[in-house]
């Protein structure tokens, strides 16, 4: 964990369980999930929103501890589009990639999906 500004940063790392066993979803997180990605790939990054929710409850988990996760905790991550004012080019200099020192380019949830499932990638 680093802390600065106000903000604390984590690397999060998730193992897949079940037919996910020996995968690895990554997040970066600062104070909220920014940048995940599946196996090294990016899968999904801000300015879409990546929710980690209880599987067994599906509330939304928060804590203190790892960004929100609790070591050994079980969790689900779902995606959701950001609002088209955040897709347009001040929203992606504003919240994208670079704008927290990623070299990447900013992919909408949608594109990034449609690139797993096209090399027939399992949903994590």
């Amino acid at each position: 964990m680093k802390g600065e500004g106000g903000f604390t940063y984590w690397d999060v790392e998730l193992d897949g369980g079940e037919e996910y066993a020996r995968r690895a979803y990554k997040l970066w997180v600062k104070n909220e999930n920014l940048l995940g990605w599946l196996d090294g790939v990016p899968d999904a990054m801000t300015p879409d929103l990546i929710v980690n929710l209880d599987p067994a409850t599906v509330d939304t988990l928060v804590g203190p501890s790892l960004g929100g996760y609790s070591v050994g905790q079980q969790a689900t991550l779902i995606s959701i589009p950001a609002h088209p004012m955040w897709r347009a080019p001040g929203g992606i200099d504003a919240l994208g990639p670079r704008h927290f020192g990623f070299d990447l380019d900013d992919v909408p949830i949608e594109e990034l999906q449609h690139r797993r499932r096209a090399t027939a990638v399992p949903r994590f």
